[in-house]
């Protein structure tokens, strides 16, 4: 990725871990998505080969592998990066795959950060993003709201599914962004909780849905870890 990208994400993450210091130890990885996966493929080999030899102990060598490769192709597949995504968020809880927790840029749009902008501002403009979310820091804020939620549960608490059930597509449309609901995420909840925490970080006004979950993340981080 370029300099301002790259730069952008260094600015936000240490602005998020001074933010709540205990997100910290949910990175392992910060880069590019890409080379994300190349580097986790093998550690990903390694802990299924682990864990089909316990077992499996009396399989041949020939039926490992093949079953090994099998997963390991699945598991890769769902991890791919989509040409039209800015960003991912990745939280294993296998603990041989930990070191790879966190958020990565996808290089097809860091590598040019003119053109990432550029994009990012059409996509508020036609309400695709949030208000306020014209930056890249505000895409790792996206993802950096994944991690949150994946921290606090946010996602199961009842006030913050009346604001998704609540409304209609369009008013989601309206009051947030439209990838609040078009997405391929399976949790329903989570894009609402990323793309609000980032507009609650950019928008210097944010809307009712931001303000609320914004706040209710704060909370709940000061519930469970302390004041900051």
């Amino acid at each position: 990725v370029d300099i301002a990208t790259a730069n952008a994400w260094n600015k936000g993450l240490r602005d998020s871990f001074e933010r709540f210091p205990e997100l910290k130890n949910n990175f392992g990885f910060v880069g590019e998505a890409h080379e994300r996966n190349r580097m986790l493929k093998p550690v990903v080999r390694q802990y299924y080969t682990e864990q089909f030899v316990q077992k499996y102990p009396s399989y041949d060598i020939t039926q490992q592998e093949a079953t090994v490769n099998a997963y390991v192709k699945k598991y890769m597949k769902n991890l791919q990066i989509g040409k039209n995504v800015f960003a991912v968020s990745y939280s294993p809880q296998e603990q041989e795959l930990l070191g790879f927790r966190g958020a990565s840029v996808n290089k097809d749009w860091g590598k040019n950060s003119e053109d990432f902008i550029e994009v990012l501002t059409y996509s508020v403009q036609n309400k695709s993003r949030p208000m306020g979310c014209e930056t890249i820091r505000s895409v790792l804020d996206h993802e950096i709201g994944h991690q949150l939620n994946d921290m606090l549960g946010i996602q199961g608490m009842s006030e913050v599914k009346k604001l998704f059930d609540n409304r209609t597509k369009q008013e989601l449309t309206n009051d947030i962004s439209a990838y609040t609901w078009n997405n391929n995420n399976s949790n329903k909840y989570s894009e609402m909780i990323a793309e609000a925490w980032s507009e609650y970080c950019n928008n210097p006004q944010p809307r009712e849905i931001a303000k609320t979950i914004g706040e209710t993340i704060e909370a709940e981080y000061a519930k469970k870890f302390g004041a900051k």
